[in-house]
């Protein structure tokens, strides 16, 4: 797994995680969480790109966060893909 950090367009922090902390096994569980919530169709779930986001209302601090997502998927061969899924968060004050 390895991961990008990027703000206004610039990586910030770039680097792979250690190979046990994620498994082809647990990974669909964590996808299909972010795309429920995203309410992203599960009939979208088999195509090469799809995106989506969400809005969460924080009453404490009286902001709207907003999650993106987008999954590109990339065969590589014989049932190997390549999934990239890039994050977007943002935060506004309400009111």
């Amino acid at each position: 797994v390895h991961v990008s950090l990027i703000k206004d367009d610039s990586e910030f922090l770039a680097c792979n995680l250690p190979l046990d902390c994620i498994d082809s096994e647990t990974a669909p569980y964590l996808l299909v969480w972010l795309f429920e919530w995203c309410e992203i169709h599960e009939s979208h779930w088999n195509n090469s790109a799809f995106s989506g986001k969400f809005q969460a209302f924080d009453r404490a601090r009286m902001g709207v966060y907003e999650l993106s997502c987008s999954l590109q998927k990339t065969d590589l061969s014989e049932g190997l893909y390549k999934l990239e899924l890039e994050l977007g968060f943002t935060r506004e004050e309400s009111g």
